[in-house]
């Protein structure tokens, strides 16, 4: 029987942590894992798990998922390991857990409106905030030791 690579999936999510095989499914997957989806992914998580008033250890409880694989996701790392953590993220948001595979890279965007969303969201996340002044120096002194045009 031949399995669709989001039946696979959701198959792992169910696992609760048990080692899978999945065939060629990494290999046939397009790769959205890229830095502005997992940028998005991360902040979505954190800013969830903020608004909700919990650590990151409680929500790793609550959500009943592995505090490391929970930070791996907040920090931005990769998470092409975690669609079981991921499923059950969203279902304790209560959130859509395909969306989410798909913002992870492990399941193929279905709308380029989706796409679009998540990156104008990474985009508002970053931070305007002035620089400190040692920032302003580390950059200021960047600038003319490296980055300057030599006549």
């Amino acid at each position: 029987m031949k399995y669709s690579d989001a039946q696979v999936l959701e198959m792992a999510a169910l696992e609760d942590g048990h080692s899978i095989e999945v065939g060629g499914l990494y290999g046939r997957m397009k790769h959205a894992e890229t830095e502005t989806s997992r940028r998005s992914l991360a902040k979505f998580v954190e800013f969830s798990r903020r608004r909700l008033g919990l650590t990151l250890e409680s929500l790793a409880e609550k959500a009943e998922v592995d505090l490391g694989k929970l930070l791996s996701i907040e920090t931005g790392d990769s998470v092409m390991h975690c669609p079981q953590t991921l499923h059950r993220l969203a279902t304790f948001l209560n959130v859509n857990p395909n969306l989410l595979l798909q913002l992870a890279g492990l399941l193929p965007v279905q709308s380029q409106q989706f796409e679009q969303a998540a990156l104008h969201f990474a985009a508002r996340t970053e931070s305007v905030k002035p620089l400190e002044p040692q920032e302003q120096e580390a950059l200021d002194k960047f600038q003319v030791e490296a980055l300057s045009v030599s006549a």
